[in-house]
C-alpha cells in the first residue's frame, strides 16, 4: 500500500512526529486546518465538552482530539481513525438511546462541513432539576471558553444558551463563550459579567456553573424556568437541555416520568448579578483560578530499550493462535515460566512478560518491558517505532488496521482484524503490548464507552 496516499496514515505520521514539541493553541489550530486540507470539509463536525472533531473519509471515520493536560499544563493531539460500524454506529447509537444524559458520549456537536456527519442524531435529552444540571449542562457551559481556544478561529462561532429568569426579575439571560471566558448577560437592561476563562472547566471549574444559573434564577427550581434556546449549535446540536414549556405531550410524559425518577428541587440560594461580579473579584483576588499548580518534572534516566520479542518471534506467536494453538502453550514454547506481578500471575520470558486479564480474559504480551529501578525509562521515541515496526509487519501480512490511534506524546495503537480474531499493538509507560484474542472482545475492550 501506498502509504502516502492514505490520508489516515498520513495523519498518524504527522501527529506521530509532534513527538517532543511543546504544543502551543496556535500550533494545534495550525494542525487542525492542515487535517482539514488534507481529509477535506465536505462532512465533518465537532463535539463537546470534550473536544473532538470528525472526518468522514471513503466508508471510515478520522477523529482528532486535542486535549490540556491540567498536571502539567500541556496540550496534545491524538488522532483516531476507525470503521465507525462498532464505535458510532452501534455503541455510540445505543449509549444515546438507552444511556443516560450525564453518561452520554458527547453533550454537544456542530455540524462544520457542508452534508452531515451522521446518518442518525442523538435525540433531546431532558434535565429536570439542578443535579442533572450540574452533570450535563453545566460541563457544557463551563467547557465553552477552552473548547472555542482550542478550535480554530475560523470554525469559531457564537456559542450562547438563553433561560427566562422573569419570576427572578431578571428576565431572559444568556450565557455566551468565548476564549476569554463566558458572558453572562441580562438582555432586557445589557447588563453583564464576565466569568474569565480560568476560572471556568467542564470538569473542574473554580466557579460553579450549576450555583450561577441557579442563583440568578432566584433559587427556584429548573423546572420553574424557560428555556429560551441555544445559538450557534444548529437545530439539534444541544444535546442535553432544561425544558422550554413548548413540548408535545409525549415529551411531557418523559419530563414527568424523568421528574418522578430524579426528584424535585428544594429552593435554594438566589444571587444577583452584583453578587455574581463581587464572588469573581473575591477569587481573582485570592489568585483562584483554574490554572493547574504544576509540579515539578520527574527527572528520569532513560535507558536502552530491550526487545524481549522480535518481530519474526511475534508473527509466529500470531500465526500459531489464528491456527487454533492456545496463546499459553504458544508462549511456554519460548521459555515463559510461571511467575508473579503485583500479586496477579504471569509468564515471564527472558525480556518479555504475559498476563490474562481477570476481567475482560484478554492476553497482553509485554514485548518491551519497563526498565527495573526507580525512574528508569527508555526513549519514548524507541518504544513508539519498535510498536510501529511491529503494526507495520502485521499490516503487510493481514491488511490494514481496523483502528488506529497516535498521539503526539508516544502513544500508538493498531487494531487489526484477522476473521474471528483480533490482534492489538500499544505502546505502554517504557513498554510494548501485543494483545490477541477474539476480533468482538478486543474491539469492545477498545472502543466501548
Amino acid at each position: 500500500m501506498n502509504r502516502t496516499a492514505n490520508p489516515e496514515a498520513e495523519m498518524a505520521d504527522r501527529v506521530a512526529s509532534l513527538l517532543g514539541t511543546a504544543l502551543t493553541e496556535a500550533d494545534v489550530h495550525r494542525f487542525l486546518l492542515d487535517a482539514a486540507s488534507l481529509l477535506g470539509t465536505e462532512s465533518f463536525a465537532a463535539y463537546g465538552p470534550d473536544l473532538r472533531f470528525r472526518w468522514r473519509v471513503g466508508e471510515r471515520v478520522v477523529e482528532i482530539e486535542p486535549d490540556y493536560n491540567s498536571r502539567t499544563g500541556e496540550l496534545s493531539l491524538r488522532v483516531d481513525s476507525f470503521n465507525p460500524a462498532y464505535p458510532i454506529d452501534s455503541d455510540e447509537y445505543r449509549s444515546f438511546k438507552w444511556g443516560e444524559a450525564e453518561d452520554y458520549p458527547y453533550l454537544w456537536t456542530v455540524e462544520l462541513g457542508r452534508t452531515p456527519f451522521n446518518d442518525w442524531e442523538p435525540g433531546e435529552a431532558y434535565i429536570v432539576n439542578w443535579e442533572m444540571f450540574g452533570q450535563t449542562t453545566a460541563k457544557t457551559l463551563g467547557g465553552l471558553p477552552d473548547n472555542l481556544a482550542l478550535m480554530p478561529p475560523q470554525w469559531r462561532r457564537p456559542f450562547s444558551l438563553r433561560w427566562d429568569m422573569g419570576e427572578s426579575g431578571l428576565g431572559i439571560v444568556s450565557f455566551t463563550g468565548s476564549v476569554e471566558g463566558l458572558t453572562v448577560t441580562v438582555e432586557s437592561t445589557g447588563d453583564q459579567v464576565l466569568i474569565p476563562r480560568d476560572l471556568l472547566d467542564s470538569e473542574r471549574s473554580r466557579i460553579s456553573m450549576r450555583d450561577v444559573v441557579a442563583g440568578l434564577a432566584g433559587g427556584r427550581p429548573l423546572m420553574d424556568i424557560r428555556f429560551a434556546g441555544s445559538e450557534g449549535f444548529g437545530d439539534y446540536g444541544l444535546i442535553a437541555a432544561s425544558p422550554s414549556g413548548d413540548e408535545d405531550d409525549m415529551d411531557k410524559d418523559d419530563i414527568e416520568f424523568l421528574l418522578e425518577d430524579r426528584g424535585r428541587d428544594e429552593p435554594g440560594r438566589a444571587m444577583t448579578m452584583d453578587e455574581l461580579r463581587r464572588h469573581i473579584t473575591a477569587l481573582a483576588a485570592t489568585g483562584t483560578s483554574n490554572q493547574p499548580s504544576l509540579q515539578p518534572r520527574v527527572e528520569w534516566e532513560i535507558v536502552p530499550m530491550r526487545i524481549g520479542l522480535t518481530i519474526p518471534q511475534i508473527l509466529s506467536i500470531v500465526e500459531q493462535v489464528l491456527d487454533g494453538t492456545a496463546v499459553k502453550r504458544v508462549l511456554r514454547r519460548l521459555g515463559g515460566r510461571l511467575s508473579i506481578r503485583m500479586l496477579c500471575p504471569v509468564l515471564r520470558g527472558d525480556g518479555w512478560l504475559a498476563e490474562r486479564s481477570h476481567f475482560t480474559g484478554i492476553w497482553s504480551i509485554e514485548v518491551v518491558t519497563e526498565p527495573k529501578g526507580k525512574r528508569l525509562r527508555f526513549d519514548d521515541r524507541h518504544t513508539a517505532d519498535y510498536a510501529r515496526r511491529i503494526a507495520q509487519a502485521l499490516e503487510q501480512r493481514y491488511g490494514f488496521p481496523y483502528g488506529m490511534r497516535t498521539s503526539n506524546d508516544g502513544f500508538l495503537m493498531r487494531l487489526f482484524q484477522v476473521g474471528d480474531h483480533g490482534v492489538k499493538v500499544t505502546t505502554g509507560f517504557s513498554s510494548v503490548e501485543v494483545e490477541i484474542d477474539s476480533f468482538e472482545t478486543l474491539l469492545r475492550n477498545s472502543y466501548g464507552y
